[in-house]
């Protein structure tokens, strides 16, 4: 509808014709982080749960392209990292207190409310993601304002103790989802790194 709004009336055939084609030509391109010499986005992230599927989402699709297989994992591994920097950083939740609250059903409550207290309503979350050619390598940055863990020792979800957990595997799935995953010392700080995908 945009095009027609700019255009001259009345419409003549070879002006619509070459819009159309046009349309279909850009529709039909693809993001190609190859092809950028570098690319830095920067986003604050409020302790809102809704927007942590679309943010992650919105990060893929800056960064890797459409035909990249490896799309839906790194979704996946964003959404674990980012729920984490909220729940157990920002919000201050810890593994014991998230335990609880979910075998009694009440952990959206809890983390509503602290939503709305001090410290942690003032919190948000800084991520960078950066496309680096030359270094061969998409990264993502996620800081939370939070007390920082100990990434040392997190329980082992592969224990026979915590299989049945409700919680837990989210480092794991990011281990997983990424090529390279570093905690800063505090461990508010991760950085995420994927090896960066050639042309096809």
């Amino acid at each position: 509808t945009g095009v027609f709004a700019v255009m001259r009336k009345p419409l003549h055939e070879d002006e619509l014709q070459f819009h159309i084609g046009h349309a279909l030509t850009t529709s039909a391109e693809q993001y190609d982080p190859m092809k950028v010499r570098h690319e830095e986005r920067h986003l604050v992230l409020r302790n809102d749960f809704s927007m942590i599927t679309p943010v992650a989402k919105s990060l893929v699709d800056t960064t890797l392209s459409p035909s990249d297989s490896r799309r839906t994992q790194v979704i996946l591994g964003l959404i674990e990292i980012l729920s984490n920097a909220i729940e157990h950083g920002n919000l201050g939740i810890d593994y014991h207190e998230k335990r609880d609250a979910l075998r009694g059903s009440y952990f959206f409550d809890l983390a509503q409310e602290r939503c709305g207290l001090q410290p942690w309503c003032e919190r948000v979350v800084r991520i960078t993601s950066e496309v680096l050619p030359d270094e061969g390598v998409i990264r993502y940055t996620i800081a939370d304002e939070g007390d920082g863990f100990d990434w040392r020792a997190t329980p082992d979800p592969t224990n026979p103790e915590n299989m049945i957990a409700r919680h837990g595997r989210g480092l794991l799935m990011a281990r997983h989802s990424f090529d390279r995953t570093a905690f800063n010392d505090k461990g508010n700080v991760v950085v995420l790194e994927l090896a960066l995908a050639p042309s096809p």
